[in-house]
């Protein structure tokens, strides 16, 4: 309902903040997914067709992934069979829609495996659940951290009941080599699930969680209270000249 509202809070921030507040393309950020998710309805009832292109064009500008901290892997979705270093996200020409398969496609859509004890003779395969890409396994990820030295891959893509979740795949004591981050609570309104956010501080992490907070009623298709009570007005017109009508043929007779 507000998406155009969050959009613009977070363009405020990285233009008042631009060496320290850093934006990641998702797999959201195109132009197939916001004209599934009401996106660019929203911004034309709100805007007009050349706001939408305009951010469309910010979506197409923003970087696939960043290092934290020399340390951490920050991206949308995940792994991908065609990344072996970090260098090779800067082959992507990233400034376009994203294609429905592939490394730029894995990026932003790409998850971990939901069973980490399950064995395979695939460290890749098919993601089903989406509809494209791939699952990441543990032993995928393990050796793409050791050999980039790595701690850790942080991302998004997955809500989760409790806003995140520790891919525990190296055991309780280990940092967890996969960390889902999901900011959004309860997701489009239904999924009645909390947000979380993560501190790096210290070497040490720190998640913290909230729920939403119910936002301000609106009508449907954003219409206003003059749109929106018209059929209604139309009604009661018709029905008080109807009764006038009547009236006046009663008094005839």
């Amino acid at each position: 309902m507000f998406s155009v509202e969050v959009v613009l809070l977070l363009y405020s921030m990285k233009i008042n903040y631009p060496e320290t507040f850093v934006m990641l393309r998702g797999n959201h950020e195109t132009r197939t997914m916001t004209t599934y998710f009401n996106f660019r309805s929203e911004v034309l009832l709100k805007y007009d067709a050349q706001v939408y292109e305009v951010i469309m064009e910010t979506f197409d500008t923003m970087p696939l992934g960043c290092v934290i901290n020399d340390e951490y892997l920050a991206v949308h979705g995940g792994l991908s069979p065609q990344m072996r270093t970090l260098a090779d996200i800067n082959t992507i020409m990233r400034y376009s829609e994203p294609p429905q398969s592939g490394f730029f496609c894995d990026l932003l859509w790409s998850d971990p495996v939901d069973d980490a004890t399950a064995k395979s003779h695939h460290t890749f395969v098919k993601n089903h659940n989406r509809g494209c890409s791939v699952f990441f396994d543990p032993s995928s990820t393990n050796k793409f951290l050791r050999e980039n030295n790595l701690l850790s891959i942080i991302r998004a893509h997955e809500a989760k009941s409790d806003g995140y979740q520790l891919h525990q795949w190296n055991g309780p004591s280990e940092v967890p080599p996969v960390i889902t981050i999901f900011s959004a609570p309860n997701y489009c309104d239904f999924l009645k699930n909390k947000g979380a956010y993560m501190k790096l501080k210290d070497g040490a992490i720190n998640i913290q969680q909230f729920s939403a907070t119910d936002h301000p009623y609106v009508l449907p298709e954003f219409m206003d209270v003059f749109q929106w009570s018209l059929p209604f007005v139309g009604e009661k017109v018709v029905d008080m000249l109807y009764q006038i009508l009547k009236l006046t043929s009663d008094d005839t007779n």
